[in-house]
């Protein structure tokens, strides 16, 4: 349908739309209330480890800091052609 595996079911994604409907029957209101609670505590609890992590990653990134005129070095990914001996040998024999 989308052109690859759905890893979440939509509820879960985006909000479902608040309905205006009135409902009679007791069991479905509170299932509805307990289906809006469940996905209103996944989504906080999403948010917050989301939060963390973040945290956690720009505690370990360091800034590269250079000065105007330093020498670095430049990396060309075009100059590495071929990673393995068998494929080099082979592409370079004819």
């Amino acid at each position: 349908m989308l052109g690859r595996e759905v890893l979440l079911p939509v509820t879960l994604i985006a909000k479902p739309p608040e309905e205006i409907s009135v409902v009679t029957v007791p069991f479905v209101s509170n299932l509805r209330d307990t289906l809006r609670d469940a996905h209103r505590r996944v989504r906080e609890a999403t948010q917050a480890t989301a939060k963390a992590q973040k945290i956690y990653y720009d505690r370990r990134i360091k800034p590269a800091k250079f000065v105007i005129n330093q020498l670095v070095w430049l990396y060309c990914i075009s100059s590495v052609k071929y990673k393995t001996r068998s494929i080099a040998g082979s592409r370079t024999a004819a």
